[in-house]
């Protein structure tokens, strides 16, 4: 029972086509409980729902803002709330990699803000800051 080195999932991913970290990450996926995603129901939210309420957090945020940030609006603001609540899948999974629940339309915010916002370039707290594609 040694740990494998970074050489070793190399070579393991020469035999399957992956990198060495996809492999690994791949095994620890198959092999650590803690990383392990549950099996999600198919429900997907409606086209554009996430996109429609993250801009509208970013347009109360002053249009710049980190993707903490925009969740945290969303999960706080009386109006977001009342349009977008009901309609959010809140079943529980984990980001690629790691080991926090997290509902499941969060995951979809951080993951797709950068497809409809643009990156500043700067961080606030060791993230992202993020700005409306309209806004300076």
């Amino acid at each position: 029972g040694r740990m494998l080195r970074m050489a070793d999932w190399r070579d393991i991913g020469q035999r399957v086509g992956r990198s060495a970290l996809s492999s690994k990450n791949e095994y620890r996926l198959m092999t650590d409980k803690r990383y392990a995603r549950p099996k999600l129901s198919s429900e997907k939210h409606p086209r554009g729902l996430i996109k429609e309420m993250a801009t509208m957090a970013m347009r109360k945020s002053g249009g710049r803002a980190t993707v903490a940030e925009v969740i945290q609006i969303c999960n706080t603001d009386a109006e977001i709330k009342l349009k977008f609540d009901d309609k959010l899948n809140k079943q529980l999974s984990k980001r690629t990699g790691g080991v926090k629940d997290e509902p499941l339309w969060q995951i979809s915010l951080g993951t797709n803000l950068s497809k409809f916002c643009r990156s500043t370039g700067e961080s606030r707290d060791g993230r992202m800051i993020y700005a409306l594609q309209d806004q300076a």
